[in-house]
């Protein structure tokens, strides 16, 4: 009996440190190779927000148009992700997400599938019909923008 108490308790201490755990620091889309940086949103512990840190790659400038690729280096340290609220242990909701190429504003979604794997959420009415976009952790040296 005691060691299934000991088990209980070891089990409920490694699920709340897993919910105690954010993804703060360095993320980068798998698909374009931008970087962004996850923090707390105004010292609350439970909101994410994320700035974007490094520009997409080449490949990915290219697809835009001219004036976005002028545009493109000001979107740096620019808020993309804000007010994202814990909502379980690995997701928060609420938020929104920026998409400089279209000036628009989505209502957003994360999750944390894995711990090195994030899905943003991009979506207007339902989360069905949402843009996903994966993250996994950006492992170099910390990027600047131009």
């Amino acid at each position: 009996m005691k060691a299934r108490l000991a088990l209980v308790a070891l089990l409920l201490a490694a699920a709340s440190a897993r919910a105690a755990d954010s993804p703060s620091g360095l993320w980068r889309f798998v698909d374009d190779d931008s970087v962004i940086e996850f923090s707390t949103c105004n010292g609350s512990a439970d909101t994410l927000c994320a700035v974007l840190r490094k520009l997409p790659n080449a490949k990915a400038l290219a697809a835009l148009s001219a004036q976005q690729r002028r545009e493109a280096p000001s979107w740096c340290g620019k808020p993309l992700v804000g007010a994202l609220t814990r909502d379980e242990p690995d997701q928060w909701r609420g938020g929104w997400v920026y998409d400089p190429q279209t000036a628009q504003r989505y209502r957003a979604t994360l999750k944390q599938t894995a711990p090195d794997q994030l899905e943003l959420l991009a979506f207007v009415g339902s989360e069905w019909l949402s843009e996903r976009m994966a993250l996994e952790p950006w492992r170099a040296a910390a990027p600047t923008c131009p």
